[in-house]
């Protein structure tokens, strides 16, 4: 009994003991899971988690591709917080975003940011571009400049440095610099084709070129909207080739230009190869050449509803036609008078600006070079001697109209301190543009400013010659000198 109880006992501990383990063991497996739950989960990109409060953030060109690996992505938010340079991947190493069966539906903004160098090259394939395919009204890829893209794809349809189709969605604030972009047909600077997007503020400078049809320096087919952009370089093909639009189908185009060069076989136009819908405030100056249906704004007007280009105008004297199936044509004399386009209705206050006599009209949302001073447009000996008549000139903090400064301080500066005498940001007349003494002001326009006021009476100043660094330092001096210098003779 005593050894075999022993035994006994000791077996029993044993058991109690293993029981003890296992229960220990279940213990630890729950703690373990419980902090494994409770760990972040692994950073994806370089932060963020793709939702529009909390975009993923694009910093590598590692990011960049890794989006195209992950169509599980492509719905979500993204923001560009670094330039890329995606020299690396040549041919088709690059990971394209979006197909047409599962489009790219998110939203990516490129925040000003630059893609370098992006490069694709094959023989035969369709959508190309660094987003495929996009297809979501509330899609939008935004204010994104691709630098230096080089396309090359083949035999393939709908072809883009940025997007090969636009389904549906926005394309706003985005340009191509110095591409290069070819393929069979549906082929353009910024996209192939533009089924029912929207394109704003968008600009390509490319050479563009389809073995076939539908080219366009921006986009070689639309059916949506296009405003606010244009296209400068070379757009070449077949038939239906625009130096913005190749063939545009019922979507509407407005206050866009180009400067494209453009040469093809038929319906080929310096704005749209062929276009059947609505052009308004929108204009080409490029070279254009073609055997049919050839017009310097737009080869063929298909009028489905009636006039669709109306009060419309073009040089007789560069083009060398004298005649046309649409608009009217003028001498270059004529073309470069505001009365001109103001007699036919155009608007000069807020869609067109002009150097009267000088040059043609252009759209009064267009940049003008920081240089670019006085009329004519351009950075030339007009500009010069603007800039030399203020040269070491002060900005006056007196000079504050019309439109923030005129270059003197006299009886337009004198009303607006007059309406803000004695106000305070609680007055219904403050204005600070007026609170300029002590220097930032002390929230009251008094004696102090009106000291200042008078002391710069009747004194010139800088008022547009103080351009740099960063919007001028209150002297023009050689930092503004070198702005002038390196945009000197310089176009639009």
């Amino acid at each position: 009994m005593g050894a075999s109880g022993t035994t006994f006992l000791t077996i029993g501990r044993n058991r109690f003991a293993c029981k003890q383990r296992r229960r220990f063991s279940r213990v630890l497996l729950l703690v373990l899971a419980v902090c494994l739950l409770s760990l972040p989960a692994q950073a994806k990109y370089s932060g963020g988690t793709g939702t529009p409060g909390d975009p993923y953030l694009i910093s590598t060109a590692e990011d960049m591709n890794s989006i195209g690996a992950d169509p599980d992505d492509w719905d979500k938010h993204f923001k560009l917080i670094d330039d890329i340079d995606l020299a690396a991947y040549t041919a088709t190493a690059f990971n394209l975003i979006g197909t047409p069966i599962s489009p790219f539906t998110g939203i990516f903004d490129g925040n000003d940011h630059r893609i370098l160098n992006f490069t694709y090259a094959t023989t035969a394939t369709d959508y190309i571009g660094l987003f495929r395919y996009v297809d979501d009204p509330n899609a939008e890829i935004k204010n994104l400049h691709l630098t230096a893209p080089d396309i090359d794809a083949g035999t393939g349809w709908y072809v883009g440095a940025l997007v090969g189709c636009l389904s549906f969605g926005t394309i706003s604030g985005c340009h191509i610099e110095d591409g290069y972009v070819s393929a069979d047909a549906a082929v353009g600077g910024l996209l192939g084709e533009n089924f029912y997007g929207h394109i704003a503020n968008c600009s390509a400078s490319c050479y563009v070129w389809g073995y076939y049809n539908y080219v366009g320096g921006l986009t070689g087919a639309s059916r949506g909207n296009v405003s606010r952009c244009y296209s400068v370089g070379e757009a070449s093909g077949n038939d239906y080739i625009g130096g913005l639009v190749g063939r545009s189908d019922y979507g509407r185009i407005y206050d866009c230009y180009s400067t494209s060069e453009v040469s093809g076989h038929a319906y080929v136009g310096g704005l749209a190869g062929y276009n059947a819908d609505y052009i308004s405030a929108s204009y080409s100056i490029g070279l254009v050449s073609g055997d049919s249906n050839v017009g310097g704004l737009v080869g063929y007007n298909f009028q489905l509803t009636g006039a669709v280009v109306a009060s419309s105008f073009w040089d007789i004297h560069t083009s060398g036609q004298t005649g046309s199936d649409g608009g009217t044509g003028m001498s270059t004399v004529a073309m470069q008078r505001k009365t001109t386009f103001t007699g036919a209705g155009w608007n000069f206050l807020t869609i067109w600006d002009i150097c009267d006599r000088m040059n043609y009209p252009r759209l009064a949302w267009q940049p003008r070079l920081l240089a670019d001073f006085v009329c004519p447009y351009g950075v030339e000996i007009n500009d010069l001697a603007a800039f030399v008549r203020q040269w070491l000139f002060l900005r006056l903090s007196a000079d504050i109209l019309p439109d923030e400064n005129d270059g003197i301080v006299n009886f337009l500066d004198y009303a607006a301190f007059a309406a803000a005498w004695q106000t305070t940001p609680a007055s219904s007349n403050w204005n600070p543009d007026c609170d300029i003494a002590p220097e930032g002001g002390n929230n009251i326009v008094d004696i102090d400013d009106l000291v200042v006021f008078l002391q710069q009476w009747l004194q010139f100043g800088a008022s547009y010659a103080d351009t740099a660094p960063d919007g001028g330092d209150g002297i023009v001096n050689l930092f503004d000198y070198a702005t002038l210098a390196d945009s000197w003779l310089q176009g639009l």
